[in-house]
């Protein structure tokens, strides 16, 4: 018995050298760890090589549009689609029941759908498009035009040419405008 647990106990400790023998390239203990340093030595220098290289910060988009709130109100159906393009026959990937708030961005341009955030408790905003016709805005706001006020236009004040001026002004009766008589001075 004591035979057999001496073969066994040789045979791993052949085994185990084996391997040692194979994975330091056939180097001794002196020469394995000398190896071993140079290469701990190489990396901690290459480590701090990579600490020195700055990356440039990746550029920002242009912040997107605030939150409107718009609520929705949907008469003959039981929730309004919100769909994933501005048109009636894009795909639907969602439906809101009336009352539910919407975050509204914008209103797609010569469109009848406004771009919302499909999912406003999120960071990022989920772009999805619902009908204008379900959507009733909380706080309406005035909705700037693109016609101009005509400027104010000046009137003449009559002048009444019986009376006698009080103050030594005279104004000739074509001008609109008073001049000052010559100074004798």
């Amino acid at each position: 018995m004591v035979v057999v647990i001496a073969l066994v106990m040789g045979g791993f400790y052949l085994w185990d050298g084996l391997q040692r023998f194979l994975r330091t390239g056939g180097l001794g203990v002196a020469e394995s760890t000398q190896r071993a340093e140079v290469l701990e030595t190489a990396t901690a220098e290459r480590s701090e090589a990579r600490a020195i290289i700055t990356r440039t910060p990746l550029p920002t988009g242009t912040a997107l549009p605030t939150c409107q709130d718009f609520q929705v109100e949907v008469v003959d159906a039981p929730n309004a689609l919100v769909r994933e393009a501005p048109n009636l026959s894009a795909a639907v990937i969602d439906a809101f029941p009336s009352g539910t708030l919407v975050c509204v961005l914008w209103r797609e341009p010569n469109s009848e759908f406004y771009a919302i955030d499909a999912n406003p408790e999120t960071r990022r905003h989920e772009i999805a498009y619902m009908h204008e016709s379900v959507l009733v805005p909380l706080n309406p706001t005035a909705t700037p035009s693109a016609t101009s006020s005509p400027l104010p236009t000046i009137t003449p004040i009559p002048v009444d040419e019986t009376a006698a001026p009080e103050s030594g002004l005279t104004q000739p009766p074509d001008s609109a405008q008073p001049t000052m008589p010559p100074s004798s001075g």
